[in-house]
């Protein structure tokens, strides 16, 4: 057992040393991709965490219209619940689901008390002149 931990840690760390030496590789770009809203130049931080729930909340919906089409097609008989990809589906989705609830309520929650209670900053881009 120690020995595929070993083994899985030495892979770790093999595929960062490899990113970090070939940032522009299609895997380094897509590992470093950054994938959720940007903070906008004037944008309030309350109105910045109410896009995060936003988003939040689009993914939530798309993975309830994914078990909601897995369930259609198990009951007009096209899959079966014994398919090892199904069980699977049916295990991963419903996690991804609640931690896209739990995001969603939270950056609510966020939003919230930055309005209301503060604080509520403006975001303004700093830039450096290196001379």
């Amino acid at each position: 057992m120690e020995e595929k931990i070993a083994i899985f840690w030495v892979v770790v760390w093999a595929a960062l040393y490899a990113m970090k030496h070939m940032p522009n590789s299609v895997v380094t770009r897509t590992a470093y991709t950054w994938i959720g809203p940007v903070q906008i130049e004037g944008q309030l931080w309350s109105t910045f965490q109410l896009r995060w729930a936003m988003y939040s909340f689009s993914w939530l919906c798309q993975i309830a219209l994914i078990v909601s089409v897995l369930m259609y097609l198990v009951s007009i008989k096209v899959l079966t619940f014994e398919a090892t990809w199904f069980q699977v589906l049916l295990f991963a989705l419903p996690l991804g689901a609640g931690i896209a609830l739990l995001a969603t309520i939270g950056f609510l929650f966020k939003a919230f008390k930055a309005k209301y209670i503060g604080p509520n900053p403006e975001y303004h881009e700093e830039h450096e002149i290196h001379a």
